[in-house]
């Protein structure tokens, strides 16, 4: 008996992780929702700071979605090549959710040999000369934008980890919006 209430308890906790976080579906048939994310970034963990006026110029939108680079993704292949055999410089990238958004980005499978997100907090880029490996940042990870705040988009710290230049292809999902979307971002090699 004591055994059904254990497990039953695991499903209840289980059951308001989903419903708090947000995650999984949004209560229409077309929409699959996320998959279950690696990392989350509440707005407890956002940045501030001022962006330059003309920001979006040096950035690459999708929906509530922004990735900004503080200077233009890289045309030269040269930032994306190892430091040492298999680290990888982290190439810092700042993420903007537009106020109220829950946003879910997935590098896909067949990308994930050669690219990671490293917006993990627990995880810090290494100096460039050290460099990282792709396997020491994340494959998926939850941004879940400020609410009621003054400012259009909530900004979280991070990066990308690149084996080598290439355009890499993102899956995008947004609570509330069904499927998900595409977006291709410039390593190092025009998309």
């Amino acid at each position: 008996m004591r055994t059904r209430y254990v497990a039953f308890a695991a499903v209840v906790v289980a059951a308001a992780a989903v419903a708090i976080l947000g995650y999984g579906r949004s209560g229409r048939d077309d929409d699959p929702g996320p998959p279950n994310p690696e990392v989350v970034r509440g707005c407890g963990t956002a940045q501030g700071g001022r962006l330059d006026p003309d920001w979006q110029r040096d950035a690459v939108t999708v929906g509530p979605l922004s990735f900004y680079a503080f200077e233009p993704f890289p045309t030269s292949g040269r930032f994306f090549r190892p430091v040492r055999p298999g680290h990888y410089r982290p190439f810092k990238v700042l993420a903007l959710v537009k106020t109220g958004a829950v946003v879910t980005v997935v590098v896909p499978e067949t990308d994930r040999q050669h690219v990671s997100l490293v917006y993990d907090q627990k995880v810090r880029p290494q100096v460039p000369r050290t460099g990282m490996r792709v396997r020491d940042g994340h494959y998926s990870v939850v941004f879940r934008a400020c609410r009621g705040v003054d400012q259009e988009n909530t900004q979280f710290g991070g990066g990308f980890v690149v084996a080598g230049p290439r355009c890499s292809r993102l899956e995008i999902f947004v609570v509330g919006e069904p499927g998900s979307r595409d977006l291709q971002l410039p390593f190092g090699r025009s998309c």
